[in-house]
């Protein structure tokens, strides 16, 4: 796969924009930057147009199916479920769990998954904080 890495940012300065422009992020540890820049700190991948078993927690770009937000989340491959998601809510990142949304949430993940565009993923208990891939 060719891709290559932006510019690190902290999560308080990552925004909406910044995430439909990479749609997939990884924290700087993952990208072998972890002396560089604090725990904290995500670099968007750019070039990416598929996420595979390659990395082993990216972040991705979501959108909430029925709302005009979007979301972001950590992705697990093997388990096919996303967790820590937050949303873009009032110009901020706001986790789900304290967010007003009900369940079921559903989820689209705006880049390809294992060659799959438009992977849903449904989120029954906000408190879990987990998302599963639709048809699981």
């Amino acid at each position: 796969m060719k891709y290559q890495f932006g510019k690190p940012k902290d999560l308080d300065s990552i925004t909406k924009e910044d995430v439909l422009k990479n749609k997939v992020w990884l924290w700087t540890w993952e990208a072998g930057l972890e002396g560089d820049y604090d725990e904290d700190w995500q670099v968007p991948v750019i070039g990416l147009e598929d996420i595979t078993s390659e990395f082993t927690e990216p972040i991705i770009t979501l959108k909430i199916l029925g709302t005009d937000l979007i979301a972001s989340g950590s992705f697990n491959y093997k388990k096919s479920r996303i967790y820590g998601i937050a949303i873009w809510k009032n110009n901020s990142w706001e986790m789900i769990t304290k967010s007003s949304l009900e369940t079921p949430i559903r989820f689209e993940s705006l880049i390809k998954i294992g060659g799959n565009e438009k992977t849903e993923f449904i989120m029954t208990d906000k408190n879990a904080d987990e998302a599963f891939l639709k048809n699981m």
